[in-house]
């Protein structure tokens, strides 16, 4: 698992001096904070977490996942469906 906070970075030109392509090669789970910054370096293929305050409650958050791709939209879909092997 690696996660990666690229808040501090300009641009994905900074992506190489933290190893960029051998982590997003790996056969690992890459998490990413602030993938703006990754431009168009982040892969095609990727489930894409997105959060956001709710409205007139600090407290809370609301979460939406999607696929950006054939598997990742293949492993959204599965962890949506009751039932589904590793759903909770």
């Amino acid at each position: 698992v690696y996660h990666l906070d690229l808040y501090r970075l300009s641009g994905p030109a900074d992506l190489t001096n933290i190893g960029w392509d051998e982590i997003v090669g790996a056969r690992a789970l890459v998490i990413v904070e602030w993938p703006e910054r990754a431009g168009d370096r982040l892969p095609d293929d990727a489930v894409r977490i997105h959060l956001a305050h709710v409205p007139g409650d600090p407290e809370r958050r609301a979460l939406s996942v999607t696929g950006t791709g054939r598997t990742s939209a293949v492993v959204v879909d599965g962890a949506r469906t009751p039932g589904a092997e590793g759903a909770r």
